[in-house]
């Protein structure tokens, strides 16, 4: 019993390794085709729109440093009111409300007053934040599809020619076969990839940002992003349950990841239909 369990774990230790490798592979291959301008048209506004992303979150920063600094007397100065709305014109509206209904010119502050500030222009910063990865998101749509090509290309086209193996599987010495140890057929492959792969779900979040409102779509990909960890979880425990590691991908695929050198007479099976 004891060597059965070590034999699981090392078993499994393979197809995460394996696992790892094969997406840091099409991970390399996928974002290398989509630097490519004439494939990926908004490659330079997704650059440009992620440097405004990322100095806005620099921004915020030194919001808050200022205002920290600025309120360490409690007190908040005309000067220094005017300085934050001039270096801060995003937060304009909220500082010079606040300024405005605590007539912060003659009133103090106190260190509740502060927090209260900070996690108001937090949720300010939030707003800010949810619009430009949105934006992002609009502008990886071709980098997207690019991805779902190349996992399908690789994992189920590359992984049937090659009788089973990617090139991860190949340096650990395991393959995937259909349940009766027979190859693999492309319809398995392709079920066993888009369930391990979430590929339904990322063509779900893909449909929708095309599709509907901004506010409509923030408010679904919450869900499709829930649907996603359940589909992962149901992956990961069904794999730890059953004796011979098959996930809810391999169930559904009807297939079954053996060690090739255990398994020699498996190495080059040929006995299966395409589909």
């Amino acid at each position: 019993m004891y060597n059965i369990i070590i034999k699981d774990v090392d078993d499994m230790k393979k197809r995460i390794v394996a696992y790892i490798l094969d997406i840091i592979l099409v991970s390399m291959i996928s974002s290398l085709i989509s630097m490519v301008p004439f494939i990926n048209v908004d490659y330079n506004k997704y650059k440009d729109k992620f440097d405004e992303y990322n100095e806005e979150i620099k921004n915020f920063e030194s919001l808050k440093s200022d205002f920290t600094t600025y309120a360490e007397d409690y007190e908040l100065s005309l000067d220094e009111y005017e300085n934050l709305i001039n270096d801060y014109p995003k937060y304009a509206d909220y500082l010079t409300s606040k300024y405005d209904e605590l007539n912060l010119s003659t009133d103090k502050l106190d260190d509740d007053l502060n927090s209260t500030i900070i996690l108001e222009l937090t949720d300010i910063n939030k707003d800010i934040l949810l619009d430009y990865s949105y934006n992002l998101c609009k502008l990886e749509f071709i980098p997207s599809i690019i991805n779902i090509v190349c996992i399908i290309v690789y994992f189920v086209f590359v992984q049937y020619f090659l009788n089973g193996q990617t090139l991860g599987k190949r340096i650990v010495s395991i393959k995937v076969v259909r349940k009766d140890e027979k190859k693999a057929s492309i319809l398995n492959l392709l079920i066993r990839t888009v369930v391990l792969m979430g590929i339904v779900f990322t063509t779900c979040n893909l449909v929708c940002l095309q599709l509907l409102s901004k506010s409509d779509y923030l408010n679904i990909f919450y869900y499709i992003s829930y649907a996603s960890y359940i589909n992962e979880f149901l992956i990961f425990a069904t794999s730890l349950v059953n004796n011979d590691n098959r996930g809810l991908h391999d169930l559904l695929g009807n297939t079954k990841v053996v060690s090739v050198l255990e398994n020699p007479e498996n190495v080059k099976i040929i006995d299966s239909e395409i589909v």
